[in-house]
């Protein structure tokens, strides 16, 4: 089950994840019930002109956001930079998702 707010943004889901909003349409930060930010649960999303560029999790970690010319987030790396990837995911022409190909490394 999944709640939402009077604007229609999601705020909660039934594995126990609750969504925080700033003042755009974007999501900000994930916690659990308890709203804590010190364990797993916990990532904060960083935005930069209106895209998601970066996630960061309860221990700092960061991973970075690479998006096509669309905006569409292809690629996610960690703070290293290394290859491979730790998300890559392919589309087709009309935006389905490939499928066969695409890696989910994350």
């Amino acid at each position: 089950m999944k709640t939402y707010d009077g604007d229609g943004k999601r705020v909660q889901k039934s594995n126990g994840t609750i969504y925080w909003y700033g003042m755009g349409s974007d999501a900000l930060d994930e916690t659990d019930l308890t709203g804590s930010v010190t364990n797993a649960a916990f990532k904060e999303y960083v935005f930069f002109g209106g895209k998601r560029i970066a996630r960061c999790d309860y221990q700092n970690a960061v991973n970075y956001y690479f998006a096509d010319h669309l905006g569409t987030a292809r690629l996610v790396t960690d703070s290293s930079g290394t290859m491979p990837p730790r998300w890559r995911e392919e589309f087709l022409p009309a935006g389905r998702n490939r499928g066969r190909g695409c890696s989910r490394l994350y």
